[in-house]
């Protein structure tokens, strides 16, 4: 899922990018709508990723939102996440596509949110996927900044770099966050860099549901 990169040192560029990449060659950015500058979650991006959508493909339906984090030292030597981007993807109805429209707010002066398209999975990535769910927004209550505190709460504290995402989807007992963090492992003497979940967490409650992936 995450391509791997061959130094710690490039953790930070990986991460900044991943979102990019993540998106499986996107062809081209279709087009774009401007953010406030005070908009940084998965639901109040929502109505402004829409207007992206449907003037892009009226009858997708979204599948999954993923927000990717940078994260600074507070004046009270606090680690602070900060929302860098949010990547919302829809599944047409007909087209193999997905229509990805990513929230970008790494800069507060030109937040904006755009659009292009994800070529269709191969024969190969549909067998080994499970078909994506359609994800209501309409209940969540806890966003993105929400669950890292909570996650906070039973000893999380990100991965390598205190880096990490979270990815919104529909689960059995509704939308649900999955907490991944970037991971450091020794192959034949390289450090490769990917990314495991680490907990699940309901977004409408905040229960963490996968209490025990938290624990070392």
């Amino acid at each position: 899922m995450i391509k791997s990169v061959r130094s710690l040192a490039c953790l930070r560029c990986f991460s900044a990018l991943f979102f990019a990449t993540f998106a499986g060659g996107c062809l081209k950015e279709i087009t774009e709508v401007a953010l406030p500058a005070n908009v940084n979650s998965v639901v109040a991006c929502y109505p402004f990723v829409l207007q992206v959508k449907n003037s892009m493909y009226r009858d997708a339906t979204l599948t999954s939102a993923k927000v990717g984090f940078y994260w600074k030292e507070s004046a009270a030597h606090l680690k602070e996440w900060k929302v860098r981007d949010i990547e919302y993807e829809f599944q047409p109805p007909k087209d193999g596509r997905s229509l990805i429209v990513e929230a970008d707010l790494s800069d507060p002066m030109t937040h904006r949110a755009f659009g292009s398209y994800k070529p269709a999975p191969t024969p190969e990535d549909r067998r080994d996927a499970a078909p994506p769910q359609p994800l209501d927004l309409s209940g969540v209550t806890r966003d993105a900044l929400d669950v890292l505190k909570i996650a906070q709460t039973r000893g999380f504290s990100g991965g390598i770099e205190g880096l990490c995402w979270l990815e919104l989807v529909s689960w059995k007992t509704g939308p649900v966050w999955n907490v991944h963090v970037y991971t450091e492992t020794d192959i034949g003497g390289h450090k490769v860099i990917g990314s495991k979940m680490v907990a699940r967490i309901d977004a409408r409650s905040g229960d963490v549901l996968d209490d025990h992936i938290l624990r070392p």
